[in-house]
């Protein structure tokens, strides 16, 4: 069956191949794909620069400078992605989206087997979850991460699930393992939400033994396997953990507001998606006007299975059965986020919930577990068909069937109330745009055939799911008919196939790698300034060329990721005249004031046909893009002579923010210098201090002046960062609220800023120490299992037979 899944997996991205050339999947439209805006340039530098032996702590390229590995998106040590190191990068994506979709369905098959199931039903269940909306879509907006990360939580609860019945030491290890790839691979939102229906299988099997004469054995077992598979899952991948527990503290994400961390909820008119996918439309035209996006709010899994697993619920006594049912329900109850009380539950009372935002991707976890009660009531219908009652299966066909007769006469209505009067449709449209979290409305109408597109995606959607329902009709009645299950149940699989790959074949899209670099003609102007300088892209609503200076080596300004330094993402807040605690995950600036100016900020680009900003002088012009040079910006070092200290952050941003605030003059530091610079400033027959080399982690500057200075960087401050003054370690300095300085002795000096974080080098400790724990206790375990069977002792009491049947 895994050949099967494999077989289906390559059949479907078929299209791929006869693609273009350097092709990568992905959206092509502006302002969707992750891919094409974040993750190709995430894999770029990090394994380009691991294929060169450097390793990638900090990213000089983003935000002036944020660190690299402890963004957990980087997934620079996830063991999959050594294909990185072998592979272009738009290939290897390519083959990383294709290998864990496989991945995704394997390992629902392999829990669903764990569960009871067949070699058939539990292929109908992997087939249901890795073509399901809640992981598929994820595709098309380019969520990497998201594809890579999922795909662990079925494997993990396997081993939970092993754990509980026998050898809990062993498979709470192998879980261990599992839950440390997961945090490796990306994304810690999706780790939460299924540690915590781990979390639910533990407690609903205390709550199943509680009674029970073996209460403590059980007990036992799970302590054992929670401690071990949760304790050993965070400290194997420690060397990620730690450095982005500590980024976490010094983000904008310390500050997330119940408003912010709400968004992204899922609507309750959006539960329709479950049976009618394109209800609002489908996001590959501008005819969507659902909440959000149809990838976030989208969780259609087929009708067939949503079928079988009600049609089991009078049958089926499995506790398996009942549990994915309820943890179903209990998924989609929190994808509601806050349209329940439950999120506020959540917000206030769970430990690390505030710090993500998408209610929605609960979504995936109820489509994991509808998937396997889908599973429960294949079986019923090819392994345990005369164990279904007359009375089910009267009672089955006539639900279904009044849901047919309904559906015919709504859509009939809606057809002969909307489709034959324009205007009353558009009034429908705009009631639920202008009610909801969609947007301004001229956003929408800015298409001409906006109504038009929607009406008949509307249309077109619910016919769709009327048809369907009538095959999942026909599939019954078959079965009632065909004596041969296995053949039935083939048609039931291919029908499933035909309805989820119909729904999400759409989305399968892929966009020339060209795309996501510079036009020649840029690359070439950056390339002949040999002085550092950084850029930054304004006036645009879009992600373009955001993050594109990391395929080059140019630094930027702003950029695009999930976590920003709180105080930086302040400071670029000033400058645009925002609320300083404003959250935006693409941060770039809007307006250049000095600001930006100490940024280093000397090109400017923005798209050909927008209006030529003020006081920037053109110096390059593209079909595409203008680049303008700013005449006033700072060098990226510059030498004060005095500093004025200043404790709070809010006085620090107001002292900068007076026309009396001149950077080049004196800089505001938070503590006293260990010696004090020189009472007057630097004369302008000094030479500037200058960059002489730099790589991911280190800057080297040489400075020459008559007497003691202030040397300013403007690279941001982060904990982790060192100063080196000829050679000796010095006292860093936080200045001018974002920047790095360092006091430099009279004469000629070298003065090396270095990336050397204690939190990468504790967990990597800690995660050698880890993993030599596991194999050790993994190799313990075996050979005390050996020992166990090879005892005569135990072998006449029967103790010494695989244990696999119990339990």
């Amino acid at each position: 069956m895994l050949l099967l899944l494999g077989g289906l997996t390559l059949f479907y991205f078929r299209s791929l191949l006869l693609a273009e050339p350097n092709s990568i999947l992905s959206s092509f439209q502006p302002n969707i794909s992750d891919i094409r805006y974040q993750f190709y340039y995430w894999r770029k530098l990090g394994f380009e620069a691991l294929a060169r032996g450097e390793l990638p702590l900090w990213n000089p390229y983003l935000y002036s400078g944020t660190p690299f590995i402890a963004g957990m998106q980087s997934a620079i040590f996830y063991p999959l992605n050594v294909i990185y190191l072998v592979l272009p990068v738009g290939t290897a994506i390519n083959v990383s989206i294709i290998l864990h979709l496989f991945l995704a369905g394997a390992f629902t098959y392999l829990l669903a087997r764990v569960y009871g199931l067949g070699p058939l039903p539990s292929a109908f269940a992997g087939v249901t979850f890795m073509f399901s909306g809640p992981y598929v879509l994820n595709i098309y907006p380019g969520h990497l991460s998201n594809l890579n990360t999922i795909p662990w939580t079925p494997l993990l609860l396997v081993w939970v699930e092993l754990s509980l019945r026998r050898r809990p030491l062993r498979y709470a290890l192998l879980g261990a393992c599992t839950l440390g790839l997961q945090l490796l691979a990306g994304h810690a939102q999706y780790v939460f939400y299924g540690g915590l229906a781990v979390m639910v299988r533990y407690l609903v099997h205390l709550a199943r033994h509680l009674r029970s004469e073996e209460r403590a054995t059980h007990l036992r077992r799970a302590a054992v396997s929670f401690g071990v598979l949760f304790g050993m899952g965070a400290l194997l991948p420690a060397l990620q953990l730690l450095p982005a527990f500590e980024f976490v503290q010094h983000s904008m994400r310390r500050q997330a507001t119940l408003e912010f961390v709400g968004s992204f909820s899922v609507t309750f008119e959006n539960l329709l998606l479950f049976l009618t996918p394109s209800l609002f439309g489908s996001n590959l035209t501008e005819g969507y006007w659902g909440a959000y996006f149809i990838w976030e709010m989208c969780g259609y899994l087929g009708i067939l299975p949503l079928v079988l697993a009600g049609w089991a619920v009078r049958e089926e006594r499995s506790p398996h059965y009942r549990f994915c049912l309820g943890m179903a329900g209990l998924s989609l109850l929190l994808a509601l986020g806050k349209s329940t009380p439950f999120f506020y539950v959540m917000y206030y009372l769970v430990p690390g919930y505030r710090l993500f935002r998408g209610s929605s991707k609960f979504l995936f976890l109820g489509a994991l577990f509808l998937s396997l009660a889908g599973g429960f009531g294949f079986r019923l219908l090819t392994e345990r068909l005369g164990t279904i009652s007359r009375r089910t299966w009267r009672a089955g066909f006539a639900v279904l069937l009044l849901v047919l007769l309904a559906g015919t006469v709504g859509v009939s209505l809606l057809y002969l109330r909307y489709g034959r009067h324009p205007a009353a449709w558009r009034q429908v449209v705009k009631a639920t745009i202008e009610s909801g979290v969609r947007g301004p409305l001229e956003i929408y109408e800015r298409d001409p055939r906006f109504y038009e597109t929607a009406y008949r995606e509307t249309s077109e959607t619910s016919w769709r799911f009327l048809v369907v329902l009538a095959g999942c009709l026909v599939l019954l009645a078959l079965r009632g008919r065909l004596r041969w299950r296995h053949l039935w149940g083939g048609l039931a699989l291919l029908f499933l196939l035909l309805d989820l790959w119909s729904f999400s074949s759409r989305y399968l899209l892929v966009y020339p790698e060209r795309l996501s670099l510079w036009e020649p003609e840029v690359v070439d102007f950056f390339a002949r300034d040999k002085e550092p300088f950084r850029i930054s892209y304004i006036h645009n609503p879009h992600l373009i060329d955001v993050n594109t200076g990391m395929a080059y080596g140019i630094s930027n300004v702003g950029g695009y990721d999930a976590l920003v330094q709180r105080r930086y993402h302040r400071f670029i807040n000033v400058n645009d005249g925002r609320m300083i605690d404003e959250i935006r995950l693409t941060l770039r600036v809007n307006r250049i004031t000095k600001f930006a100016r100490m940024l280093n900020l000397k090109y400017v680009m923005i798209d050909s046909d927008a209006e030529r900003p003020q006081g920037l002088e053109e110096v390059l012009r593209t079909p595409k893009r203008v680049i303008y040079k700013n005449p006033k910006y700072l060098p990226r070092v510059w030498n004060v002579a005095d500093g004025k200290v200043l404790s709070e952050e809010r006085a620090i941003v107001a002292a900068m923010a007076k026309e009396s605030f001149e950077p080049r003059s004196f800089a505001i530091l938070e503590e006293p210098p260990d010696q004090p610079a020189g009472a007057k400033p630097p004369g302008a027959d000094e030479a500037p201090p200058r960059i002489a080399a730099s790589g991911l982690n280190w800057v080297r500057i040489e400075t020459s002046q008559p007497r003691y200075a202030l040397l300013v960087l403007s690279d941001p401050w982060f904990p982790g960062w060192k100063v080196y003054v000829n050679g000796r370690e010095s006292k860093l300095l936080r200045a001018n609220y974002v920047m790095r300085a360092v006091v430099t002795p009279p004469g000629e000096s070298v003065v090396e800023f270095r990336y050397e974080p204690l939190s990468f080098r504790l967990g990597v400790l800690i995660s050698l120490g880890a993993m030599v724990l596991v194999a050790a206790l993994l190799s313990w375990e075996a050979r005390r299992e050996g020992r166990r069977q090879r005892s005569p002792a135990l072998v006449r009491e029967g103790k010494g037979a695989p244990q696999g049947a119990r339990g």
